[in-house]
């Protein structure tokens, strides 16, 4: 903590140097405000303003925090959040305490109350990892970025020996697709580079299809909203697709999909057809080869007819299709079940060739 923030001993004393009969009120005050986010200089400039009446004082103490530039990010969600952090699992914690801005996590004046709430799982790393956003420690908010090839480099030269590893990495990694938590995360948690690659290639997919609200460069200005961009609009101009796929899965025999799918958070109709055939035949894993036809031919007759409506794109049509021989598990998973239309028409030739 810096020593010109001011902790709670100095939030009430402070307090108490303007109201001096106002003991109880000094404690209000400071269970108001975070401790270790205010300049003392600040403190006092909000307390010559309302030097007059201690109430007041109280209630327009939020006001101390809107200018902020250590606060969290404003205008992101709580998953979005989470999300950067890599901490996407606590997802579920954040939602019991109907917490879904970023901004709302202001009210938690100190890191235990992470723990308090509930909001952790007594993991001290993931605490710590979270608190440290929350106060705008420079080097949290550099691995929450989305990542440039820089980035990735960077990175990447800590945790691998081999030049050509690296170079592969640097090559084939998408800019501002993972964060820096996302990659560290992943060469703390993975030793051989085969497992690397498939874990990035896992975490590329999901993030090419997870909704971004904030942009690396508004890391920087904390303002209190965005302004959308002319995409941005025409996203939201966008037709809506409703469609029920829980109702949709159990009616094809499938049930078994809906719980997979949750576990991707892929419940989500906008999210689910945007996602390329072959990554959701690996999702779901239907057997035997049947059904798996069956269901998934269903699929392709909805995602067919949203495409057609203009209610979908496909946000994975550009992801690593790397050189021959390069980096090989990165490449799309090609759908199992329905084969491209040439092949299938070379098929077709063939089969009605003559045999010799």
């Amino acid at each position: 903590m810096r020593l010109d923030l001011a902790s709670e001993n100095q939030i009430v004393n402070l307090f108490l140097r303007f109201f001096p009969d106002q003991k109880a009120l000094s404690h209000e005050f400071s269970k108001v405000l975070p401790v270790g986010r205010i300049s003392m200089a600040k403190l006092q400039g909000h307390l010559l303003l309302y030097r007059d009446d201690a109430n007041q004082c109280i209630e327009h103490a939020r006001d101390l925090l809107k200018d902020d530039s250590a606060l969290v990010q404003r205008g992101m969600t709580v998953d979005e959040w989470l999300h950067r952090l890599n901490l996407l699992h606590l997802k579920s914690n954040f939602e019991k305490q109907k917490l879904r801005r970023v901004e709302e996590l202001v009210l938690l004046s100190d890191e235990g109350q992470l723990t308090e709430q509930q909001l952790v799982n007594d993991h001290k790393l993931n605490t710590r990892r979270m608190w440290n956003m929350m106060i705008g420690d420079a080097e949290t908010k550099e691995n929450f970025k989305y990542l440039s090839k820089h980035g990735i480099r960077s990175i990447g030269a800590i945790f691998l020996d081999k030049a050509s590893e690296l170079e592969e990495l640097v090559n084939q990694v998408p800019e501002d697709v993972i964060t820096g938590f996302h990659l560290r995360d992943i060469f703390d948690t993975t030793k051989k580079y085969s497992e690397i690659r498939t874990k990035l290639y896992d975490c590329i997919m999901f993030n090419k299809r997870f909704p971004k609200t904030v942009s690396n460069q508004f890391l920087s200005l904390y303002g209190d909203r965005l302004v959308k961009t002319k995409e941005e609009e025409e996203e939201v101009a966008k037709p809506k697709i409703n469609f029920d796929l829980e109702k949709f899965f159990k009616d094809a025999g499938a049930p078994e999909c809906i719980v997979k799918l949750q576990k991707q958070d892929l419940l989500d109709p906008i999210l689910f057809f945007k996602i390329e055939v072959g990554a959701l035949e690996g999702i779901l894993e239907l057997k035997p080869e049947g059904k798996k036809r069956r269901v998934m031919k269903k699929v392709k007759e909805v995602r067919e007819k949203f495409e057609k409506e203009g209610r979908i794109e496909y946000l994975d049509l550009g992801l690593l299709e790397p050189e021959e021989g390069q980096l090989p598990v990165l490449k799309f998973q090609k759908s199992t079940t329905f084969a491209p239309q040439r092949a299938k028409a070379a098929n077709g030739k063939r089969a009605s060739s003559p045999e010799k």
